[in-house]
């Protein structure tokens, strides 16, 4: 048994319906499941007020809910991505850290827990530079800062314990390059570019073209994905010039874009996975 925990707003969107689909060819009961009808009392879970006497053998979430998950984990329940997992990819701080004492190079990030000024930051980063929210998605909460007039306006309405102040790649404006990974393989690679905007989601409003990563680059990705233990992550690159260079990694990658244009057929490739993996007797 499968459960996709997923929030009522994207009950609708491809990756549960999808994985519904493939369920039910290869005979696996699925089950969408929303995080907002689960309740813990008394170290009983309960869903929609019913408490629950059958677990899944593996549960995919789509989501942060880390109660949630931890005891789902007691449990014995597989969790994807494990709770070691969606906590250093979560935390952009925490991605940082952890990959930096395993050597994994990234643009110069600061992070300040009072008020800073835009002089200050001048000085580590130079005059013009990312604030990014360490707990954002979707390209959500990320600024580029060009003069001190923006950074006011960010920091007027942003706790500052949450923001990140990261160095500007300039040749990377409006473009990125996007890793999955799932188990130990990257099963596509893609460049994501919007004409109109610094940040290149798909989500606001970049589009996806085929990429194709070096053999170091790759070697370099599985390595970030060992790190996180990972199984299905998407790992972020800036374009650097000569090199990718790490920009953040995500446990909860959006699949609501068709990739399938550019010859990757997401939601099937981990649905696959999970099959092959936990699945196959």
């Amino acid at each position: 048994m499968i459960w996709t925990i997923v929030e009522i707003e994207e009950a609708k969107c491809r990756l549960p319906r999808e994985f519904a689909k493939y369920a039910k060819e290869k005979e696996i009961t699925h089950y969408i499941k929303f995080f907002e009808q689960f309740n813990i009392k008394n170290g009983e879970l309960y869903y929609d007020g019913e408490k629950i006497s059958v677990f899944p053998k593996l549960a995919v979430f789509r989501g942060y809910v880390p109660e949630l998950y931890v005891h789902l984990e007691k449990r014995g329940v597989r969790i994807i991505n494990s709770a070691f997992t969606i906590d250093n990819c979560r935390d952009k701080l925490a991605t940082k850290r952890i990959l930096d004492k395993n050597g994994i190079s990234s643009p110069k990030t600061l992070h300040y827990k009072t008020p800073i000024t835009y002089k200050d930051i001048c000085t580590e980063l130079g005059t013009e530079f990312i604030v990014k929210d360490r707990f954002g998605r979707g390209g959500t909460a990320t600024y580029l800062i060009k003069n001190e007039s923006d950074l006011n306006k960010v920091l007027e309405k942003a706790d500052i314990r949450r923001m990140l102040f990261q160095e500007y790649i300039k040749t990377s404006y409006g473009k990125d390059v996007r890793a999955y990974v799932v188990g130990s393989k990257i099963i596509a690679t893609f460049l994501r570019a919007d004409g109109h905007d610094f940040r290149s989601n798909i989500t606001q409003g970049g589009k996806a073209f085929p990429y194709e990563m070096t053999k170091e680059q790759q070697a370099r990705t599985l390595r970030i994905n060992e790190i996180l233990k990972g199984e299905i992550v998407a790992i972020d690159y800036l374009l650097g010039g000569d090199d990718l260079v790490l920009c953040e990694t995500n446990s909860n990658p959006g699949v609501g874009y068709d990739y399938t244009m550019i010859g990757f057929d997401i939601p099937k490739m981990v649905f696959e996975y999970i099959s092959e993996q936990y699945f196959t007797l």
